[in-house]
């Protein structure tokens, strides 16, 4: 890949600088990467890539002849060997030129030809000398010990295990108030491409204190690594009565270079919600002040500037729940006195609490024990220190319901006497002691039927006749199932035959059991009632006991019209529990749950722990351990229970 090349090229520009530190010239080398292209051993094995990690050196002569492959020692020994050949040649060429010497005293008339051989020999002489000169030029063979640091610096390092701690303080951008904070981080390999990466923090902020953990594992694979981290914070606001804790999930992905690191991270709440504060609303209301979490993505590096010292940091949005998202960061200059001392200079913006405005920090101070600075990160085999996102969080209100109170019906006064026309039935008057929405439900359940102007409003009204005698039924509801009744009567001036009153008391009745028939009639000579037979004209009772729901008709007569009222007497069955469910129905210890129900045929109800309740409604309850809650419903036809539970824990410490 681009990155073995790169590292080849790098190892053969090595060995070039070493060969022109000992005399050779730059324009005599040649350097060629190939990468993984051409391994000799087993790359899968450490023996082999330290044994594919090498540098081959080819030496030939001006016309391109290879005088040696054999590396770089070999190559210097050949060069050698040909310097030592050709001094042997040129020393042969002097001894047969001192022959000639002699025979130009013999022969004075070869003089000319002898002078031309002198030329040729000097002409060799000088080629010798510029030879030597070469031959001294050329690099040395390389000692086993230089050989051995070229080794060792051409050779990726494992990562080592170190800790490192700082303690910073400055004034935050709000009101200037001190901020001041310590941390410790302690990074250990193992197993070559991994590292556990543990790491705390405590943060002292105006009115607010926090302490944060993070743990996770860093994976290497080539120039990229990975990891995984839990975070868990501690929050305690001086102005509130109760601390709280957060977790949260977080993942970072980064490539590693020469020097440095950069890659991007997310992170993820899953412990959320402490409750800071708790205050009583009424009516069934309390308001809770509690932590939220806020999740992360985001981007972070680490580089290596002057000298020794680094920046490192991170940025990224804040993904708020309620609200609009907002940046959140922090960037630090570290900058090493010694191997063991550092200074510190951080700043930030949003680095844990999100509010409405956006608020920073600029601390200074120092950092001591051992670090990796981002300058090895690229000779580096193993994996680097990460930057693991703070917990950042939000501190919201709201509104819990407890209870609910049923609403109050009021249809208004009943209206006896009134002239025909137009009646108005009001009632306005209903509300409901816990301010919930309600709506109306109007129902004629008495008289000669009429048609209401409107069903589901306050007010409504119709048309009556002269000598006529109308009953409604208002009911309300309000959004947490609550229900109210209440009755209105409407009875009309008229000399005709009038029934004033025609009822039963109760209207529901259990099997067995009696109901009243009340009735009133106004110019009547004879009255009958369907099922009970003739009675007082002018008004009276009759006890009934049907043994289902039963309609029952009041007729009225004289000679001159008949008139006729309907009622119906429900006989209820035995009891029916539609619903009885705890709400949430597991809770932390002194925490509540809210128990809700909803019962049908019942004329007595029972909670076990509470006592005698409503048929609808609910109870807030706060039991100590795991408890279960029997509702019991009775009538007198039978009775019928059910059960929930709300489990206790407690929070682990």
């Amino acid at each position: 890949g681009s990155y073995n090349m790169a590292l080849s090229r790098k190892r053969a520009k090595s060995v070039r600088d070493f060969l022109m530190k000992h005399g050779a010239r730059k324009n005599q080398i040649i350097i060629e990467p190939y990468g993984e292209q051409r391994p000799i051993a087993d790359n899968s094995l450490n023996e082999g890539r330290w044994m594919n990690r090498r540098v081959e050196i080819t030496v030939t002569d001006a016309q391109g002849n290879i005088i040696s492959d054999g590396g770089v020692g070999n190559a210097i020994t050949s060069i050698d060997d040909q310097t030592t050949a050709q001094e042997e040649c040129c020393e042969k060429v002097s001894n047969e030129l001192k022959k000639l010497d002699t025979m130009l005293t013999a022969l004075e008339n070869l003089r000319d030809e002898n002078q031309g051989l002198k030329d040729e020999v000097d002409k060799l002489k000088q080629a010798q000398s510029e030879l030597k000169e070469e031959m001294a030029a050329a690099p040395k063979p390389a000692t086993e010990t230089q050989l051995r640091k070229v080794i060792r610096e051409e050779t990726p390092k494992p990562s080592k295990k170190f800790a490192r701690y700082n303690l910073l303080a400055g004034p935050d951008t709000y009101k200037g108030n001190l901020s001041v904070s310590g941390s410790g981080q302690v990074f250990l390999p193992f197993a070559k491409n991994h590292a556990v990466q543990a790491q705390g923090e405590y943060m002292h902020n105006f009115q607010r204190d926090e302490g944060q953990v993070d743990i996770g594992i860093v994976n290497r694979f080539g120039p990229m690594q990975a990891g995984v981290f839990s975070s868990f914070k501690y929050v305690k606001f001086s102005d509130l009565p109760n601390s709280g804790a957060l977790g949260q999930a977080a993942g970072t992905l980064d490539y590693i270079f020469q020097n440095g690191r950069i890659g991007v991270f997310g992170a993820k709440g899953f412990m959320d919600g402490a409750i800071l504060n708790t205050r009583m609303l009424p009516p069934n209301r309390i308001e809770e002040t509690y932590l939220s979490i806020v999740d992360q993505v985001g981007f972070s590096t680490a580089v290596a500037a002057w000298g020794n010292s680094w920046f490192e940091g991170h940025f990224g949005a804040q993904l708020r729940k309620f609200d609009n998202n907002k940046p959140g960061g922090r960037i630090r200059y570290i900058h090493p006195i010694t191997n063991r001392i550092a200074f510190t200079v951080a700043g930030g913006i949003n680095e844990t609490l999100i509010s409405g405005r956006n608020t920073g920090t600029f601390t200074v101070g120092l950092e001591f024990g051992k670090w990796l600075s981002p300058k090895n990160y690229g000779d580096t085999e193993g994996p680097v220190p990460v930057d693991v996102p703070r917990v950042r969080y939000e501190v919201l209100t709201r509104t819990v319901r407890t209870g609910n109170d049923s609403p109050v019906a009021d249809a208004g006064p009943d209206q006896i006497g009134v002239d025909g026309g137009t009646i108005v039935l009001d009632g306005s008057r209903s509300y409901d002691p816990d301010d919930d929405p309600i709506t109306f439900e109007w129902e004629q359940i008495g008289g000669p039927t009429v048609t209401l102007s409107s069903l589901n409003t306050a007010q409504t009204s119709f048309t009556a006749e002269d000598g006529q005698t109308y009953q409604f039924r208002l009911t309300v509801r309000d959004d947490h199932n609550g229900v109210g009744n209440d009755r209105v009567m409407v009875s009309t001036l008229d000399r005709q035959i009038t029934i004033l009153r025609f009822s039963a008391e109760p209207l529901q009745i259990s099997s067995g059991e009696s109901a009243t028939l009340v009735w009133e009639v106004r110019n009547a000579t004879n009255v009958e009632i369907s099922g009970v037979g003739e009675v007082n004209p002018e008004g009276g009772t009759a006890t009934v006991s049907p043994t289902e729901t039963t309609s029952y008709t009041l007729t009225a007569s004289n000679p001159k019209q008949t008139i006729s009222q309907t009622i119906s007497v429900k006989v209820q069955d035995s009891p029916i529990i539609l619903k009885f469910s705890a709400t949430p129905s597991s809770i932390r210890r002194g925490k509540q749950s809210t128990l809700t129900w909803d019962i049908r045929n019942a004329t007595n109800i029972t909670i076990s722990g509470i006592g005698s309740v409503s048929p609808q409604g609910s109870q807030m309850v706060s039991p100590d351990q795991t408890t279960e809650y029997t509702i019991t419903a009775r009538n007198s036809v039978g009775e019928a229970s059910a059960t929930a539970t709300v489990r206790v824990w407690d929070l682990p410490f």
